[in-house]
């Protein structure tokens, strides 16, 4: 199994990522999976962003001897797993081979389905190898329960903070990738299990409430109609209050309480999705993302 990072340059982003791979594959035992990278920009050869290589150094990494590779069809003919970093690296990468569209993902989002997978109970596979093979199956199945993406900016160019937050991201990424890999996958008994558990609550959850899409005034002629309504709503209601009818005035409906409603509805809802919990013993590389969904047993991350 060949994992390969793209990004624009290969000086910044996915050189981190091959080197941090390398690490935490280390770390954790991981044996049988080899890590490269390359740039998806024509450029000469280069050393790794003096920036990037200190951050790597701090973390006991020294890729001083790293030389940058240009990404081709011979690169993405080699790589059975392609980690990018933009949606645009993505789509370089499949005009060079369209087949590889099922391989390839955001990191972050792969991240996720690691996440995502170990929730399902989809990860098969004695070695690191067929776990990770067995996640890249599954993801077409994981897919539409990923919130919605997170790039990692290019720090080329930027302030040392943009260099920093690019390398917390990463380095957060590749350990939970590592991590799940490197575990033993669950046993039939347990994805059973899981299986009959994700069956029965689905059925048992109740219907999620139905939400009401509040629709934005686009100029001061519109506000001044809404106050139209409601004032001649208040009026309305006030005469039908004074005279001596036998039955209550209907409620005339109101665009500002129809928004107040949706307000409160996507409120709800919002808080509801903040209060789901993490998956025990998952490393969290991005807390607070949560994915719009209301099973307990999947992670809710944030790479904000």
């Amino acid at each position: 199994m060949h994992i390969t990072a793209i990004c624009s340059g290969n000086i910044c982003r996915s050189p981190m990522t091959e080197y941090l791979l390398r690490r935490e594959f280390q770390r954790n035992h991981i044996s049988g999976i080899t890590v490269s990278s390359a740039g998806t920009l024509h450029l000469s050869e280069r050393t790794m962003e003096p920036t990037c290589l200190e951050l790597l150094e701090a973390d006991g990494i020294d890729a001083s001897d790293f030389r940058s590779t240009v990404c081709d069809a011979d690169v993405m003919r080699h790589s059975d797993l392609t980690l990018c970093f933009t949606m645009n690296h993505i789509d370089e990468v499949v005009q060079y081979s369209p087949a590889a569209i099922r391989s390839t993902f955001l990191l972050t989002d792969f991240a996720v389905l690691c996440q995502l997978a170990v929730a399902h109970g989809d990860i098969e596979g004695d070695t690191a190898s067929q776990r990770l093979g067995s996640i890249i199956d599954a993801a077409p199945l994981l897919r539409p329960l990923l919130p919605p993406s997170q790039e990692i900016a290019d720090p080329y160019g930027k302030p040392r903070e943009a260099f920093n937050l690019a390398h917390l991201a990463i380095a957060k990424a590749v350990a939970t990738i590592a991590m799940i890999v490197a575990a033993p996958a669950a046993t039939p008994t347990e994805r059973s299990q899981r299986s009959k558990r994700h069956t029965t609550q689905h059925l048992t959850e109740p219907a999620p409430a139905q939400r009401v899409e509040a629709q934005p005034y686009a100029t001061e002629q519109s506000h001044a109609a809404v106050d139209s309504t409601s004032t001649t709503a208040t009026g309305t209601a006030s005469s039908a209050t004074a005279a001596p009818a036998t039955a209550p005035a209907p409620a005339v409906a109101s665009p500002v309480a129809a928004s107040t409603t949706a307000a409160t509805t996507i409120a709800a809802e919002t808080a509801a999705n903040r209060t789901m919990p993490d998956m025990p013993g998952m490393p969290d590389p991005f807390p607070g993302r949560r994915v719009r969904h209301t099973n307990p047993d999947i992670p809710s991350l944030d790479l904000s």
